[in-house]
C-alpha cells in the first residue's frame, strides 16, 4: 500500500470537516424565499451522479456530477428569466458534496482521494458557476440574442475545465516541483473530450427539460451512454495493450537473458524520471512502453546461428526495434528501443544531442536497475556509477 493511502485517525477527523463545512456553508447561503425543493433535489441528484466515474485516459477522474452542474443554468428556478443565482446553485452543490462524501465513505473509498477530489471539484464547479454569473450581465444587450446562452455556456465550461486542469496539478498530494505538476496538468488536459461529453449532456438535458420535462432525462442519457461506452472501450483497449506489453517484456526474463522483474522496475523508474523532467503525457507513455520492451531483442539469442556469429548491444537493440516496429502504433517506441543502447555522450562530447531524451532515460534507468539488482550495488553506489 502506498504511503499516501495509509489513513490515520487524525486524517479521518480532517476529512469529516468536509461534509460538516459544506453543510454549514449551505445553511449560510440559503435565505427565506429560496426554492428549497429545487436546492435539495438538485443536491441529491448531484450526490448520486458524483458516484459515477467516467473512464478516461488521464488522471482527471471526472464524474457524472458535472452533468448536473452543466444543467443548472437551464433548470434553475429563475431559468425562464435567463438568470442563474450563484447563491442557490452553490448551496445545492455544497449539500451535494456533503452527500457525495457520505456515499463515497460508505463504500470504502480512500479518504485522501475523497477529500482531494472534493476540493478540486469545488473549485471547478465554483469556476463554472462564477464565470456564468459574471459573464451573464455583460451579455444583456447582446446583438445576437440567440447566441447569448451559447456564449455564456462556453465561457462557463472553459472556466470550469481550466480550473480543473490547474487544480489537478496544484492540489495533487504527494508530488513536488513545477515539472511534475505541469505533467499532471497536461495529463488532465488530455481528457477534454470526456469533459465536453459531460457538459454537453448536461446542457442537452437542461434545454430539453424546459420543453418535455423529465423525458429530457432519456434524451440526454442516450448520447451520454454511447459516449461513456466509447470511453470505456478506449480505456480497456489501452489497458489490454499495456498488459500485453508487460507480458512480452517478461519473455527475455523467462528465457534467462534478463534479471526477473528488470523490465517492470526499469519502466516504473523511467516513468518517474520522465514525469520529474516534465515530459508531455504522451512522451511519458512512450518512455514507459520502451522501458518495458527495451530488452525484447534478447529473445533472438535463443537462435544458435546468432550465438555462433556473435552479437553486440547494437544488434540486440536493432532486433528489438524490428520486433516492436511490427506494430505501427509503436513507431516512436521502436525508435527509442533502437537508440537506447547508444552512449549518453561520445568521447570529446559533453552530450550526444542526437539521442532522444526518452532513449537516454531508458538507458540510465536500465543501468541503475542492473547495478542495484544484478551487481548488488547500493543505491548510492549505483548513482555514482
Amino acid at each position: 500500500m502506498p504511503e499516501w493511502a495509509r489513513i490515520e485517525r487524525w486524517q479521518w477527523v480532517l476529512s469529516a470537516f468536509l461534509p460538516i463545512g459544506s453543510a454549514f456553508a449551505a445553511f449560510l447561503l440559503v435565505q427565506p424565499g429560496d426554492d428549497i425543493t429545487w436546492i435539495v433535489g438538485t443536491a441529491v441528484v448531484f450526490a448520486i451522479a458524483s458516484q459515477i466515474q467516467v473512464p478516461s485516459a488521464g488522471r482527471s477522474q471526472f464524474s457524472a456530477g458535472y452533468i448536473v452542474v452543466a444543467a443548472m443554468p437551464f433548470i434553475s428556478t429563475h431559468a425562464a428569466e435567463g438568470v442563474l443565482l450563484p447563491r442557490e446553485a452553490v448551496a445545492a452543490l455544497a449539500i451535494g458534496i456533503a452527500g457525495s462524501w457520505i456515499l463515497r465513505t460508505a463504500r470504502g473509498d480512500d479518504q485522501r482521494q475523497v477529500v482531494f477530489g472534493a476540493i478540486k471539484r469545488m473549485f471547478s464547479y465554483a469556476g463554472f458557476i462564477g464565470a456564468y454569473a459574471l459573464v451573464e450581465p455583460q451579455l444583456t444587450n447582446m446583438a445576437f440574442s440567440e447566441w447569448r446562452d451559447a456564449v455564456l455556456f462556453i465561457a462557463a465550461a472553459g472556466a470550469g475545465f481550466g480550473i480543473e486542469v490547474l487544480s489537478s496539478a496544484v492540489l495533487r498530494p504527494g508530488i513536488g516541483g513545477a515539472a511534475p505538476r505541469m505533467f499532471f496538468a497536461l495529463d488532465t488536459a488530455r481528457d477534454l473530450s470526456v469533459f465536453i461529453s459531460l457538459v454537453a449532456s448536461g446542457a442537452l438535458f437542461g434545454i430539453a427539460f424546459e420543453v418535455i420535462g423529465w423525458w429530457a432525462l432519456a434524451v440526454a442519457a442516450l448520447p451520454y451512454a454511447f459516449a461513456h461506452g466509447a470511453f470505456r472501450r478506449y480505456v480497456d483497449a489501452r489497458q489490454t495493450y499495456f498488459q500485453t506489453m508487460r507480458s512480452l517484456a517478461r519473455i527475455p526474463e523467462v528465457a534467462g537473458h534478463a534479471d526477473p522483474g528488470h523490465a517492470a522496475r526499469t519502466a516504473e523508474l523511467a516513468v518517474g524520471v520522465a514525469a520529474e523532467l516534465g515530459l508531455r503525457p504522451r512522451d511519458v507513455d512512450t518512455v514507459e512502453y520502451a522501458a518495458l520492451l527495451h530488452d525484447i531483442g534478447r529473445i533472438s539469442l535463443n537462435e544458435p546461428s546468432v550465438l555462433r556469429m556473435g552479437f553486440t548491444d547494437s544488434d540486440i537493440a536493432k532486433w528489438g526495434s524490428e520486433i516492436v516496429g511490427e506494430t505501427s502504433y509503436l513507431a516512436e517506441v521502436s525508435e527509442v528501443v533502437l537508440r537506447q543502447h547508444e552512449p549518453y555522450r561520445n568521447p570529446g562530447m559533453e552530450s550526444n544531442e542526437d539521442v532522444p531524451i526518452a532513449a537516454k532515460i531508458v538507458k540510465v534507468c536500465s543501468a541503475y536497475d542492473e547495478s542495484t539488482h544484478e551487481l548488488g550495488l547500493s543505491p548510492l553506489e549505483a548513482m555514482e556509477k
